[in-house]
């Protein structure tokens, strides 16, 4: 697991939270399994406040695609009279929003956990003690628990992709059981990793030897691209597998692009 760990600052306020990261760090290191680095990220590990950035952060991360957990740094003290200006109701629908955008959401204790609650009820706040300001845990079972979060983060966010790919289908009228619903889940799928900047070789192998060997109408998926919005992709797509020669030119009854699709590289945060 690739993970990525970004402040939105990293003034006096946010040292325990650097302790805690550091901490992090130092277990993660001795962990094969486990890297942490802004190259080609998994999922990122935002500790942000309330403010604009943070949301903007979140939007790019949410814009590429990966999944996030935020942490609010000193989340409680803008629930005091010391942050009026977050209790007025432009900063209450900013906190709204920098919550929700969130994959996951990170408190360091229940009473910070029951506090956001109050912003977004029914929030699924993991609760996960600093082991830099606390003796009741250790950094390795902080550790632990964290990656913990960051797997069921990543399940939830892949879940979360597949389900918009089951509804765009269910909107444009596609019965599941139909070949044309496989060959299009998988280039709705194939968008999406070409967007994370995980469309391997490999996979570009499995797409074309799906549309070879799946008995499926392209005339009806020709038709369907439009409304899954996939149209220019797919075309840029087919030009690519043919330049490959991993299909034959004038495979499919779709409009060639001229232009071939650009595989994006990893993502560098």
């Amino acid at each position: 697991m690739n993970i990525s760990i970004v402040f939105t600052s990293e003034g006096p306020s946010c040292q325990a939270y650097l302790d805690m990261v550091e901490g992090l760090h130092s277990i993660i290191s001795q962990d094969t399994a486990h890297h942490i680095g802004n190259e080609n990220p998994d999922i990122v590990h935002l500790f942000g406040e309330f403010d604009w950035k943070t949301r903007h952060l979140l939007d790019r991360y949410h814009g590429l695609r990966i999944p996030t957990v935020l942490t609010v740094c000193n989340a409680l003290s803008t629930y005091t009279q010391k942050h009026a200006e977050l209790k007025q109701k432009s900063g209450r629908i900013l906190k709204k929003q920098v919550l929700k955008r969130a994959t996951a959401v990170h408190a360091i204790g229940e009473t910070e956990a029951a506090a956001l609650q109050t912003t977004v009820p029914n929030l699924q706040v993991a609760t996960i003690a600093n082991a830099a300001v606390t003796g009741a845990t250790s950094f390795k079972e902080m550790t632990n628990a964290l990656i913990h979060l960051y797997s069921t983060t990543m399940a939830k966010h892949e879940q979360t992709v597949h389900e918009t790919i089951e509804k765009k289908l269910a909107l444009a009228k596609v019965d599941a059981a139909d070949e044309v619903a496989v060959v299009s889940k998988q280039l709705l799928y194939d968008k999406y990793l070409n967007t994370r900047g995980l469309l391997t070789t490999k996979r570009l192998e499995e797409t074309a030897q799906l549309l070879i060997r799946t008995d499926y109408d392209e005339d009806r998926l020709a038709a369907l691209l439009p409304k899954l919005g996939i149209t220019t992709f797919t075309q840029e797509l087919l030009a690519l597998l043919e330049e490959q020669s991993l299909l034959t030119e004038g495979f499919m009854p779709i409009k060639r692009s001229k232009k071939q699709l650009k595989i994006n590289s990893v993502n560098k945060l």
